[in-house]
């Protein structure tokens, strides 16, 4: 599902990007959903999060990191919408979201909708690490078994 390399744990594999992005049932703590995508061609980077309403609602929260302190959850502001599994588009926000036109949400909307929802295949340039947090309810991940699933024990058996 995942592999370690150098600088930290990545999520390898579309239906484990899928999983790891979708993870969240609904826990109020921010870090829940942390992950970055990285473009290892052009050596950039844009952090989100993504974060469930509530555990009956099939509703995310999409985040992105606008702010120098990516450990501060006021530095992370509201891009968009999932709404459902089936391929729905992430609908953009009508506060403080930064529209289409942004690298934020254009970034975010193909890989949501093109690579995870959509046939695209996950380009070799792409790679997607989590934070260390669980993405399931965003506690600190300690044990290698779970850095590596970006999921704790308790969390990845509730999702079983």
């Amino acid at each position: 599902m995942t592999e370690t390399i150098e600088s930290g744990p990545f999520i390898v594999g579309k239906e484990a990007m899928k999983e790891f992005v979708l993870g969240s049932n609904g826990s109020r703590n921010w870090r829940s959903g942390l992950f970055t995508l990285t473009n290892t061609k052009a050596g950039t980077h844009k952090t989100f999060t993504v974060q469930r309403k509530d555990s009956e609602t099939p509703m995310w929260f999409v985040r992105y990191l606008g702010g120098d302190n990516n450990a501060c959850p006021d530095n992370y502001y509201y891009l968009g919408l999932i709404k459902g599994f089936a391929g729905d588009p992430v609908f953009k926000g009508t506060t403080a979201s930064p529209g289409d036109g942004t690298s934020m949400f254009v970034a975010f909307n193909w890989f949501f909708n093109d690579v995870l929802m959509g046939s695209r295949k996950v380009p070799e340039a792409l790679a997607m690490n989590h934070e260390g947090y669980c993405s399931r309810c965003g506690r600190l991940l300690t044990v290698g078994a779970s850095v590596s699933r970006g999921f704790g024990p308790k969390c990845y058996g509730n999702m079983q």
